[in-house]
């Protein structure tokens, strides 16, 4: 089931019309420039500029209000003013424009767009800032609200995006949407409850969050948890799983060793069990991702759990949990196709 939101337009007497927002000169850049709060139609008229360049690295920003003297990651952002999604690969993206017709929106297309396929950027202000513990269940809303194509893999709360840019040979297929109408109302999107459909063939993936919705501790629109280790896998999908409990225990802080062994012994539950060459195999790939991700790494990643409590004004608690933030695709790093 689709979320329906009200619709709230930017003359409201009660919304924020300013905005935080935090800019970076480039990818390397982990310092933010001087906090800033502008109004959206500054922020519409700087994204409609695109630079053209032929490399992809420049300018990039996040709407977020940051810590003074802190530095780009989780740790520094107090809250965010709107919502900076990812677009990449969407099969009809008209589809996804027609759900937000009502809303207020950019949408422009990135510098790779072309490339390698379809990428874009979907900005929404929000008609007031939201806390960090509120963003993982506006997320989830949002998702719902636009047909579940986003990537959980490009959620987490600092990410940063690149202001418009492309090089001259793909200037003429760059794009940029204004959409005016409603600002998205963090309050709405926290009353939606997304409808479970966890048999559905479009179930998105988002490990970095262990999700409990009005006491249901089990899916919410469509995701699905990580693997219960307690538990084998049957033939088919043991690979699968392997991946993605070897990317959660190594995300967890477990030593290559210490990982192993839990493979090993999880395996001896499966239905059959696996070739120990082959978990040796799998358990040596993650391990090569997950070091290349934290030599890469510009901060690290927090362990979270939101719970949604129903009440008349939604609440959000932070706290810890054992599933964490996937460091890489683990999707990207199975390898049962290649053996």
């Amino acid at each position: 089931m689709t979320a329906t939101l009200p619709l709230r337009t930017c003359a409201d007497n009660d919304v924020e019309e300013r905005l935080s927002i935090a800019f970076f000169n480039n990818v390397r850049d982990v310092t933010p420039g001087p906090q800033q709060n502008i109004e959206w139609e500054q922020l519409v008229k700087r994204l409609r500029k695109r630079d053209i360049r032929e490399a992809k690295d420049g300018p990039l920003f996040s709407l977020v209000a940051m810590r003074p003297g802190s530095t780009r990651g989780i740790a520094g952002v107090t809250a965010l003013s709107g919502a900076v999604l990812d677009l990449d690969e969407v099969p009809d993206l008209a589809a996804v424009q027609a759900s937000i017709a009502g809303f207020e929106y950019v949408l422009y297309t990135t510098h790779s767009h072309g490339e390698k396929g379809s990428r874009c950027r979907l900005v929404l202000p929000f008609k007031r800032p939201i806390a960090p513990n509120e963003w993982a269940a506006v997320w989830v809303a949002l998702n719902e609200l636009l047909g579940g194509v986003l990537d959980p893999n490009a959620s987490d709360i600092a990410r940063i995006s690149y202001l418009p840019s492309c090089p001259k040979s793909r200037e003429h297929l760059a794009t940029f949407n204004h959409n005016r109408g409603a600002w998205v109302d963090p309050e709405a999107l926290l009353r939606t409850s997304p409808s479970v459909t966890g048999d559905a063939s479009n179930v998105i993936r988002l490990d970095t969050y262990k999700w409990n919705y009005k006491s249901n501790a089990a899916a919410v629109g469509g995701i699905r948890l990580s693997p219960d280790d307690s538990q084998g896998a049957s033939k088919g999908s043991r690979n699968d799983a392997l991946t993605r409990l070897l990317g959660r225990w190594f995300g967890q802080g477990l030593s290559s060793e210490e990982a192993l062994a839990k493979a090993r012994e999880w395996n001896t539950l499966n239905r059959p069990p696996l070739p120990d060459e082959e978990v040796l195999r799998t358990h040596a790939s993650i391990a090569r991702k997950h070091e290349s991700s934290m030599s890469s790494s510009v901060s690290p990643i927090q362990p979270s759990e939101v719970v949604v409590l129903a009440s008349r004004r939604h609440t959000v608690s932070w706290g810890t949990a054992n599933a964490v933030k996937p460091l890489f695709s683990l999707e990207a790093a199975r390898i049962d196709r290649l053996i």
